[in-house]
């Protein structure tokens, strides 16, 4: 597989053209996009092109005004304790628990920059752009953000939308090399490479926002959504490895309007 950055003139907040900044990185890196490729875009270029900026009040403490954005733009979230050394809030948005709901000051120019509105439509919407530009038919879009890992130190990568291929490869009723047929293994895709998409992107100021991928193994490109429900990115917490922890929080209803959930259950 291979993976390459393409560098990018820094996106200016509160809102870029998306659009015009990846058709200028790709012919300045002299790219034309080959067919069965992903390319890979950070939410938060795509946050930025979508205007999803707020303006870091004066006068306002900078770290209240934050955390009410993030009980904002929550789906559910878990208070921490007021002495926790950590982020105070547990965050589920969009199926997935993220930090801070998403929501980032780094590069971000006096603003906070929230997560895309709709991720994957953005994928969408990216994916025909590219095609339609470079005459592809077989294209896969991520976007990606970094996020935590329970129990580990540093970030890796996410897809929090996609398009153009499916996000899992099911192994399931395969052999396995001594040949029992394996009965749950399938693999995500779309996180592994937004794993190695954020890698080569890098947190800090490399200005690489962008990233194509190529020789992709397992992938299956595709114009239409899996109907099996254990082949969807997101899973329901019920059915979660860790559910046990999880659907057990004392979690709270995010949103503008928030209230506490009586039975701490989603």
């Amino acid at each position: 597989m291979k993976v390459t950055a393409i560098s990018s003139k820094p996106f200016l907040p509160p809102k870029d053209d998306l659009s015009a900044r990846l058709d200028e990185a790709l012919e300045s890196a002299g790219w034309r996009i080959p067919e069965r490729c992903v390319v890979a875009v950070s939410s938060k270029v795509v946050a930025i092109g979508e205007g999803r900026c707020i303006p870091r009040p004066e006068g306002v403490d900078p770290v209240e005004f934050k955390d009410k954005l993030v009980l904002e733009e929550a789906d559910r979230y878990v208070l921490h304790a007021e002495d926790s050394p950590y982020r105070r809030f547990t965050i589920i948005k969009q199926g997935s628990l993220i930090g801070n709901a998403g929501i980032d000051e780094s590069n971000g120019n006096g603003y906070f920059i929230l997560w895309p509105q709709d991720p994957m439509r953005s994928a969408r919407e990216i994916r025909t752009h590219l095609m339609q530009r470079h005459g592809v038919t077989e294209l896969g879009i991520i976007i990606t953000d970094s996020t935590s890992t329970p129990l580990r130190n540093g970030v890796t990568g996410m897809t929090i939308g996609y398009a153009g291929f499916h996000a899992l490869y099911d192994y399931r009723e395969t052999p396995d090399i001594f040949g029992r047929l394996l009965k749950f293994e399938r693999l995500n895709i779309a996180d592994s490479l937004a794993t190695a998409a954020t890698l080569v992107m890098g947190e800090g100021n490399e200005c690489t926002p962008f990233v194509l991928i190529e020789d992709v193994p397992h992938i299956v490109f595709t114009e239409t959504e899996s109907a099996d429900p254990l082949l969807s990115l997101t899973i329901p917490m019920a059915d979660d490895l860790f559910a046990p922890f999880i659907q057990h929080a004392p979690w709270r209803v995010g949103g503008k309007k928030q209230e506490t959930t009586d039975d701490g259950k989603i």
